[in-house]
């Protein structure tokens, strides 16, 4: 991936739990975002590789939702 080339972050609300995407620049300006959330992380993810399928093939994505669990 170029390091100019946008990002999508795929993130989880910690209040509502749904899931959202946001699309940022390299420079971390938000392109574009979510209209909604997601109820399943699934469907996010789904928005998003359409998203990046027909718009912005060279844009990786970043998962925020994995966690690590304290041991």
């Amino acid at each position: 991936m170029p390091k100019d080339a946008p990002r999508f972050i795929v993130f989880q609300d910690l209040i509502g739990g749904t899931y959202w995407w946001r699309l940022r620049s390299a420079t971390s300006e938000t392109l574009a975002a979510s209209e909604w959330g997601h109820a399943e992380k699934g469907a996010c993810e789904q928005e998003v590789q359409r998203l990046k399928a027909s718009n912005y093939p060279e844009a990786s994505v970043l998962d925020l939702t994995i966690r690590r669990h304290a041991q």
